[in-house]
């Protein structure tokens, strides 16, 4: 049960992602998502302060050892372990979690590309018709799979 609320909490996160980014796949590379523990984090350099053409960029910049614990999506055969550059908020501390899911774009050369990364968190999942029209609809975002279920956050 809980591996089956992971895989919709991890499922809703990229599914907001890639609706929110508007890009399906990367010409570039092709997308993974794994459930990885950071093993070794060095920070590498303060980004806040720059900025795009359209946003203000508030975020540190780290070095990041993961260790794989599985391929939640896509395929990364043989690979245990990886070096990827994360970013993050400088109150979020990658090292302060046991497990987090990455969504990694793989590069022709060189390390994977880190496009999102998060900590699964707990939900609720059940047959969205039975939220349907109540006043709980909104709480629960409607998951687009074979069962056709709602999830929610639960903690």
């Amino acid at each position: 049960m809980r591996n089956h609320l992971l895989f919709a909490t991890i499922l809703l996160a990229v599914t907001s992602f890639t609706s929110s980014s508007n890009a399906a796949e990367s010409p570039e590379g092709i997308r993974v998502l794994v459930i990885a523990t950071p093993r070794h984090v060095t920070f590498e350099r303060d980004l806040s302060g720059m900025s795009t053409s359209t946003e203000l960029i508030v975020a540190n910049l780290y070095l990041v050892k993961l260790r794989i614990v599985r391929v939640v999506l896509g395929s990364l055969p043989g690979v245990q372990s990886l070096d990827v550059e994360m970013t993050a908020d400088p109150h979020r501390s990658i090292s302060s979690y046991h497990e987090i899911y990455v969504l990694l774009e793989l590069q022709q050369r060189g390390n994977p590309r880190v496009l999102y990364w998060g900590v699964p968190e707990t939900v609720a999942c059940i047959p969205y018709e039975l939220v349907k029209g109540t006043d709980m609809e909104a709480d629960f975002a409607r998951m687009h799979t074979l069962n056709d279920m709602g999830c929610s956050p639960v903690q």
